[in-house]
């Protein structure tokens, strides 16, 4: 569109063919059905970088129909929705500090309808914290915090730190009645050895709220990566 701006606007259609004879996940002996459906995605992304100030979003809405699989198949009308965005400043040359925002529409159980976004090519893992504790990019919002900051020109430093809460009941891991999961702290450690060395190191923290999950333990995670770039 312009120097510095990037835009993508998309259509993605998925089509699920009815098919019958499906052994049931509880009891093998049962045979299901998957009903037919369609439904498409419609989305657009826009991205920028203005001096000091950078800036994305990423907005989609799911309609259509989605397939029920049971005894005797079908399919609901649908009707979902998700939006990502985040602001960041670039202080000097070493230091980025930014806002993010997600938010992926969830299932409300006392409708006939489907509400709960559809992720299609499952990337969780990169909007929702390196420990995959919250799962799949549906029935979700969140606020992150990041910072990136050059050490030196080989050492980088970069921090996450998310707050989750689920939109309806039904998240993954819930127990309780609160929608409010908890907290989820990233820190990396990534330092370039010559050209080709990387030497990478993650520690993560996740705070379960107790009136979500059904405890309130911190859990804790450590990841030790070296590789070789060619």
């Amino acid at each position: 569109v312009a120097k510095g701006l990037e835009l993508d606007v998309y259509a993605l259609g998925l089509s699920n063919v009815k098919t019958e004879g499906l052994p049931s996940a509880d009891d093998p002996t049962v045979s299901l059905t998957r009903g037919g459906a369609t439904e498409v995605t419609l989305g657009a992304r826009v991205k920028q970088k203005v001096g000091a100030l950078d800036y994305r979003l990423e907005a989609g809405i799911q309609v259509g129909t989605r397939p029920i699989t049971g005894t005797t198949g079908g399919s609901q009308d649908v009707f979902a929705y998700q939006a990502d965005g985040e602001i960041g400043f670039t202080l000097g040359s070493r230091l980025r500090l930014a806002l993010n925002g997600v938010v992926a529409s969830g299932d409300d159980p006392n409708t006939q309808d489907a509400e709960g976004w559809f992720e299609l090519f499952p990337t969780g893992h990169k909007f929702l914290g390196l420990m995959d504790i919250i799962g799949p990019r549906t029935n979700v919002a969140s606020g992150v915090f990041k910072g990136t900051a050059h050490l030196t020109d080989s050492l980088l430093f970069l921090l996450d730190a998310h707050v989750f809460t689920r939109l309806e009941d039904g998240g993954l891991g819930q127990t309780g009645t609160d929608k409010f999961a908890g907290y989820e702290v990233n820190t990396q450690l990534m330092q370039k050895i010559g050209a080709p060395g990387r030497l990478r190191g993650l520690y993560g923290i996740f705070i379960p709220n107790a009136g979500y999950y059904a405890s309130g333990d911190p859990a804790h995670y450590v990841e030790i990566e070296a590789g070789i770039v060619f």
